[in-house]
C-alpha cells in the first residue's frame, strides 16, 4: 500500500524552501531524449538514397544495396550513444560537489536532517527519492 506523499509535496500545499535553480536541478537526459531517434531517421534517409532511384545508388551494388542503411543506422547508433554519454556526463560533473538540500527525514524513529546523517556517516550516501502517485 503507498504512502501518501509528505506535506509539502502535495499538490495545492506550498512547499517549505524554494525550488532548486534550473540549473542545479537533477534533469539528467533533459533534452536528449530526441537522440534516440536519430538512428531510425538516418535509416530510412539511407534506405532511400540507396534505393533502386536513390541518388546513391551508383556507390554500391544493388544485392548489396538492402545492407547499406542498415550499417549506416548502426554507425548512427553507435555515435549518438557516445554524445549523450558525454553530455549525460558534463550534466553530472555539474552536479559533483554540490552539497544536498535541507530536509529532514526519520530513520529508525530518529528525526534528522541529512547533513547531520551525512556528518555521522561519512560513506557515501544514496537517497532514492519514491513516490507513488
Amino acid at each position: 500500500r503507498a504512502r501518501p506523499p509528505s506535506r509539502c509535496c502535495r499538490r495545492g500545499g506550498g512547499s517549505r524552501r524554494p525550488a532548486a535553480p534550473r540549473s542545479r536541478r537533477a534533469s539528467a537526459g533533459r533534452g536528449l531524449d530526441g537522440m534516440q531517434l536519430v538512428p531510425v531517421f538516418v535509416y530510412f534517409i539511407a534506405q532511400w538514397a540507396f534505393n533502386n532511384d536513390g541518388p546513391l545508388r551508383f556507390l554500391v551494388p544493388s544485392e548489396y544495396a538492402n545492407y547499406v542503411p542498415l550499417g549506416i543506422a548502426m554507425i548512427a547508433f553507435v555515435l549518438t550513444q557516445k554524445y549523450q554519454q558525454s553530455q549525460m556526463e558534463k550534466i553530472a560533473s555539474a552536479l559533483r560537489g554540490i552539497p544536498a538540500p535541507p530536509f529532514d527525514f526519520t530513520v529508525g524513529g530518529k528525526k534528522q536532517s541529512i547533513t547531520d546523517f551525512v556528518k555521522e556517516n561519512p560513506k557515501p550516501t544514496v537517497i532514492d527519492f519514491y513516490q507513488n502517485f
